[in-house]
């Protein structure tokens, strides 16, 4: 069934139902293509979530495996359903301008793995997304080509850097999105446009494709209006890739199967220096609300000091220059322009700049 959304019809079904919908012709892929894009250039104008649109090859995709579904040729879990692609990832034949004029025009001649398996999957690719430059920003305001605009308030931003992958999903300008995560660009834009963000555990997604911020800690994961819906597409991208040396070799579990079973029991931490002065009084109320829901279900829930608390937003931001020589670890300035303090972590940093060597080296012979 179908629920009409501003005049544009929306499906009110999970990932999985739409693309057997498709697969059996109860649904047309066309259609729902079609939909979309009258969303996309009804809502983009203002909430500026696209850089690009790609109408026809969406178009022609979706009308290929219309005539897939007559014939009854195999088709993916994903048949037909219309997703968008954070526009730091790769894909053939589409520009991918990583939010920078620097960038711009540039044509990648291959496709991410993630998506690769995507569109084997039957998924339509409709564009490519907004995010802060190279992905380094939190509020989707530091892209070349415009701010993102949170859908539910246009006078407030989306969050960062994955800004315009989760407004895509919150405006129903795509069932699902991609986006990465690095320091919590996925996690947080989220958060602040109210859908499903599942960032995952480092390697159970190939980086094949990604254009890098930190390769150490850079992630592709989904976004989604449910839980479920990001399963699916979690399940669908996740896997060993020989492209991405540290992608895992473990097996994919049925992360949708995962999502029935009872939480009774799972313990779940909560750090007590978060719930402090100045912390808003919604956001306050709707967090204890959703760990009070937790512990009606059976959850154990307990406060935790976390002592490391004031390192964790120096250290990854230390990680994005690992050629950062020992004599500079009193401060280090990081590409976002954030001042940190790197003494905390600076002893533990052991690599040497050429410069340094060659310095220390010559100051050796010197000596003799």
């Amino acid at each position: 069934m179908k629920t009409q959304t501003n005049g544009v019809a929306a499906p009110a079904m999970t990932l999985r139902e739409l693309g057997q919908s498709v697969i059996s012709g109860t649904v047309k892929a066309a259609e729902l293509v079609s939909g979309y894009l009258e969303r996309i250039a009804a809502r983009n104008p203002e909430i500026n979530a696209y850089l690009s649109v790609a109408s026809e090859s969406a178009q022609r995709t979706a009308e290929d495996l219309d005539a897939a579904a007559r014939r009854g040729d195999p088709l993916g879990p994903l048949a037909g359903v219309p997703l968008g692609v954070k526009d730091v990832i790769a894909i053939e034949y589409m520009t991918a301008t990583a939010g920078s004029r620097i960038l711009e025009g540039y044509t990648p001649p291959y496709t991410a793995t993630a998506v690769r398996r995507l569109k084997a999957a039957g998924a339509v690719v409709l564009g490519k997304l907004n995010c802060d430059e190279f992905a380094m920003g939190s509020s989707n305001e530091n892209s070349a080509y415009g701010v993102v605009r949170n859908p539910a308030a246009l006078d407030r931003v989306p969050g960062g850097s994955s800004g315009g992958s989760a407004a895509a999903v919150a405006a129903e300008m795509a069932a699902a999105t991609l986006g990465t995560d690095t320091g919590g660009s996925i996690r947080q834009p989220a958060s602040f446009c109210g859908v499903v963000g599942v960032l995952p555990t480092y390697g159970r997604v190939s980086r094949y494709g990604l254009i890098a911020f930190a390769s150490s800690l850079d992630r592709i994961g989904p976004f989604a209006r449910t839980v479920e819906d990001a399963a699916t597409v979690l399940g669908v991208i996740a896997g060993h890739d020989p492209l991405d040396a540290t992608s895992s070799k473990r097996l994919v579990p049925d992360y949708v199967a995962e999502c029935t079973k009872p939480v009774e029991g799972l313990r779940v931490g909560v750090p007590a220096e978060y719930f402090a002065e100045g912390l808003d009084a919604e956001v306050k109320f709707a967090v204890e609300k959703a760990i009070e829901s937790l512990r009606v279900q059976g959850c154990v829930s307990g406060c935790r000091a976390a002592s490391s608390r004031r390192y964790r937003c120096r250290t990854p931001a230390m990680r994005c220059r690992p050629t950062m020589c020992w004599r500079r670890r009193r401060r280090a300035r990081t590409w976002s322009g954030l001042m940190v303090c790197a003494m905390a972590i600076g002893r533990r940093v052991r690599r040497r700049c050429r410069r340094c060597t060659a310095r220390r080296g010559s100051a050796a012979l010197g000596a003799r």
